[in-house]
């Protein structure tokens, strides 16, 4: 277990972070994101990445990943849970890749296109993020 006082900014190209043994990265701060990446061909696989448990859900504003001026990302097999007020934000990307993920128990919504939410995997959003075989379940309590 990883914990992180802010957020982890990827901000280089041509980074991978391929967990070994089930990682978590645990964000203390319920105000940032616990991933912000800002970069182009970026893979995040094989870890639990959540924000570290708010005294009230509400509290947390901080998203667990966030895509922001980023091209060509994926993002799989991950655990991407907890108090993160939104499981995946991408404000601006393109050629986003979400397989095999388990989101849930985020308390906006599980991905949120550019102000849309998301809270289920569907063919029917913009052909630049692809859904694959993701398990989205108990998302949006607030």
């Amino acid at each position: 277990t990883y914990t992180a006082e802010e957020e982890i900014f990827i901000s280089t190209d041509n980074i991978s972070s391929i967990g070994i043994g089930n990682p978590q990265i645990i964000c203390t701060s319920v105000k940032s994101n616990v991933f912000w990446i800002s970069a182009e061909n970026v893979t995040i696989k094989n870890i639990t990445a959540r924000h570290s448990k708010p005294e009230f859900w509400a509290d947390c504003v901080g998203n667990v990943f966030a895509i922001d001026v980023a091209n060509n990302i994926t993002i799989e097999n991950c655990d991407i849970n907890g108090c993160g007020r939104i499981g995946v934000y991408i404000f601006d990307g393109s050629n986003i890749t979400l397989r095999h993920n388990y989101i849930h128990d985020n308390s906006k919504c599980a991905v949120q296109l550019d102000g849309e939410d998301i809270n289920q995997e569907t063919n029917m959003y913009p052909n630049y993020i692809k859904f694959e075989n993701n398990l989205i379940i108990d998302n949006g309590r607030d």
